[in-house]
């Protein structure tokens, strides 16, 4: 997972050299509980949950394995151990994704600032 962390973080053209090099998967995922999806014990992407509030902290699929429905797994799997509604931060520059939540079904709830950079709060499985 932390390799994973690591390779999609170098090439997140979206985010500040700044964020980049502060990222540090084991800081950054500290007592949140993860699920991956793997395929012959190699792990292919992961989701990182903050559980008490259902918050999705971290969702990151390995380059070679982007756009082929990994992620979608990550949500479907969760389901099964974190109950909805879930709410999640999307940085506003991170195009792909805003558009991977939106087609998800994904609700806007309103827009904020960390660390100087615009985020989408977003929710799922909730009501209206």
């Amino acid at each position: 997972m932390a390799e994973i962390y690591r390779l999609c973080i170098e090439g997140a053209d979206w985010m500040p050299t700044k964020a980049q090099a502060a990222a540090d998967f084991h800081r950054d995922s500290a007592g949140e509980r993860q699920f991956v999806v793997e395929i012959e014990k190699e792990v292919l992407g992961f989701i990182s949950v903050w559980e008490p509030d259902a918050f999705i902290h971290l969702l990151f699929v390995h380059p070679r394995y982007q756009g082929v429905g990994v992620g979608t797994l990550l949500l479907e799997g969760l389901i099964q151990h974190v109950s909805p509604p879930w709410r999640l931060k999307c940085v506003c520059a991170n195009r792909r994704a805003r558009e991977f939540y939106q087609k998800r079904g994904w609700r806007w709830l309103e827009q904020g600032l960390s660390e100087g950079d615009p985020y989408d709060l977003l929710e799922f499985g909730c009501a209206g």
